[in-house]
């Protein structure tokens, strides 16, 4: 997003990754690594590998940008300003990164009229 500051991004957080088995041989592997907003980084996600599935209310794993596949899991809304999660990774990425707040959904519609104006999908 035009003006948002990108973070790096543990996939498994620091935290979670020395109390759990692990996936990598070093949290700071690049393959535990992927570019995050700041927003949801610092904000939402923190040290969290699970989130609230809020259809089942059961925890499920967060979206894992390095092996799972984002259109299993997500899926727009018919004006593509809401994110929908079709499983429950997906809705419970959604809800803990707050991918439905006010900015994002701000920032998509500007992007939807930019795009409907004849503007490319990227600034």
């Amino acid at each position: 997003m035009r003006g948002w500051p990108l973070t790096l991004d543990h996939i498994v957080p620091r935290a979670a990754w020395r109390s759990s088995p692990r996936p990598t041989p070093d949290p700071d592997d690049p393959d535990n690594m992927a570019a995050a907003c700041w927003e949801c980084n610092v904000i939402g996600k923190r040290a969290r590998i699970h989130g609230l599935d809020p259809f089942s209310g059961a925890m499920a794993p967060l979206f894992h940008p390095r092996r799972d596949r984002w259109r299993e899991h997500f899926g727009w809304s018919s004006d593509f300003v809401t994110l929908n999660g079709k499983t429950p990774a997906g809705r419970a990425t959604t809800r803990v990164l707050r991918l439905n707040g006010a900015r994002y959904r701000a920032q998509r519609q500007l992007l939807r009229q930019a795009m409907a104006a004849g503007g490319s999908a990227w600034p």
